[in-house]
């Protein structure tokens, strides 16, 4: 899983002491977009902390006089489940059919997409491959529906269809598919950068691997690095899945925190406007 954080204008940047917690969680890669000259401009492909700051320099530079805090940015950080870790796979994607411009860390266009989800539609195997969910996603529906993309009842379809979380950024503001939280003016697409990178505790039993005809579900498993293993609430693969003794289920991190944390709030999805 990935985390987007959406910022309005006129709310601050986050602290770099903030940025680095949250690199240190999501590690396989960054990507910011941002609004200027009446469109957006897309850097991305930063693959440690300190190239994460450098785009914040670039950016900075290419708003110049203009400050990052007076326009509406989208940032995304990701943790890889489809896909390799390459640097064109970071997000924000362009909402482009064309591969190049998907594929570019560096391009101006009218819109971008970030995804905090999987959108197993494109991934039904075990092996994966070398492909992006959000990016055929962007190339199979979303780049014929234009403007309609922000329409809520669209974007309600959207986020249920792919069971995933999306920010949308064009010159108008940021429009949000699904349910961010809201901290201090900030909105995240969840917040598991909070707790310890292990929040819920493997068992203490071991077991031994039984392995499915789909060659991809993990039964009673200690997720092994590389390995991908089925959450049983949501039926998303990850190496994030662990037995938790409590539930008595294989449990992804996302799962663990909505079942054994429950009752967090969880603001309705508002368009986050130009002012």
């Amino acid at each position: 899983m990935c985390l987007i954080i959406a910022k309005p204008a006129g709310v601050p940047m986050p602290s770099k002491k903030h940025l680095k917690k949250v690199f240190d969680h999501y590690g396989d890669g960054y990507g910011v977009a941002f609004q200027h000259l009446g469109q957006v401009r897309l850097l991305k492909g930063a693959m440690t902390q300190h190239e994460m700051f450098n785009l914040h320099d670039r950016m900075k530079k290419i708003l110049s006089p203009i400050s990052p805090n007076d326009v509406n940015i989208v940032m995304q950080w990701r943790q890889a489940v489809t896909g390799s870790v390459w640097r064109k796979y970071c997000h924000p994607f362009p909402i482009s059919s064309r591969q190049e411009e998907l594929d570019s860390l560096d391009v101006v266009c009218h819109s971008t997409l970030a995804h905090n989800g999987v959108i197993w539609d494109y991934n039904k195997q075990y092996n994966l491959g070398d492909i992006n969910d959000a990016q055929e996603f962007i190339k199979d529906y979303l780049v014929g529906m234009g403007s309609a993309i922000c329409n809520p009842s669209v974007g309600k379809l959207i986020g249920e269809y792919t069971e995933s979380k999306f920010a949308v950024l064009d010159n108008k503001g940021i429009y949000i598919i699904g349910k961010f939280l809201d901290e201090k003016g900030l909105y995240y697409s969840n917040d598991y950068y909070k707790y310890p990178k292990t929040t819920y505790y493997y068992s203490s039993k071991q077991y031994q691997d039984e392995w499915y005809g789909d060659g991809a579900y993990g039964n009673r498993l200690q997720a092994k690095p590389g390995g991908y293993y089925k959450c049983d609430c949501c039926e998303a693969y990850g190496t994030n899945v662990a037995w938790d003794d409590l539930e008595e289920m294989n449990l992804c991190s996302e799962c663990y925190q909505y079942m054994v944390k429950p009752n967090r709030p969880l603001p309705a999805a508002p368009r986050l406007e130009q002012p």
